[in-house]
């Protein structure tokens, strides 16, 4: 696991991103979901999530993919990651139940994960749990005695082998999630 700071000016187009108002399209996801709406997942209370898409974000995608590449070395690659901007919102007593990535679109495999705290306002614990198992898609999983935690901040980039992970806290959150192929 390692961390780095995100360039506030990064940081603030991220968010800013968000803001910017765009037609909702279909990106190829299998769910079918599109880009430019709201969803709310079925499977982690109070978490929702949108994949931002405009001619905006796909600029600041760049950047940010850019700045990753120089801090990590990676190419952050998934076909998520070259279609839009995946922003993770988490209101009041929220997270994210253990799970393990998978590429939403072609179904390859991750081999590492960056996850970027672009805004909190509360507390936030992201776990890693290194000896757990997990099915192919990812959802189901075994094993969640031994773990690490770390507390999440605002600009916070944490790079992780995509092995099982979850959040959990209370707050408001708005993450950001890279990944590599």
């Amino acid at each position: 696991m390692k961390t780095f700071k995100l360039p506030i000016i990064l940081n603030w187009l991220i968010l800013l991103s968000i803001h910017i108002k765009s037609t909702p399209k279909n990106i190829g996801l299998h769910d079918k979901d599109l880009s430019n709406t709201l969803y709310k997942s079925k499977r982690s209370p109070n978490l929702s999530y949108i994949y931002i898409s405009s001619l905006f974000s796909q600029i600041v995608n760049s950047l940010v993919k850019y700045y990753l590449f120089i801090q990590t070395g990676y190419k952050f690659n998934a076909d998520i990651n070259n279609k839009c901007l995946p922003i993770n919102k988490y209101i009041g007593e929220s997270g994210i139940k253990p799970h393990k990535d998978r590429d939403m679109i072609s179904n390859n495999a991750i081999q590492k994960i960056c996850i970027i705290t672009i805004y909190q306002k509360g507390k936030y614990i992201f776990n890693i749990y290194p000896k757990a198992t997990s099915s192919n898609d990812g959802k189901i999983v075994d094993n969640l005695n031994n773990y690490a935690s770390i507390e999440t901040k605002t600009r916070q980039c944490l790079l992780i082998d995509n092995i099982v992970h979850g959040l959990s806290g209370n707050g408001t959150r708005y993450s950001l999630t890279y990944r590599l192929i």
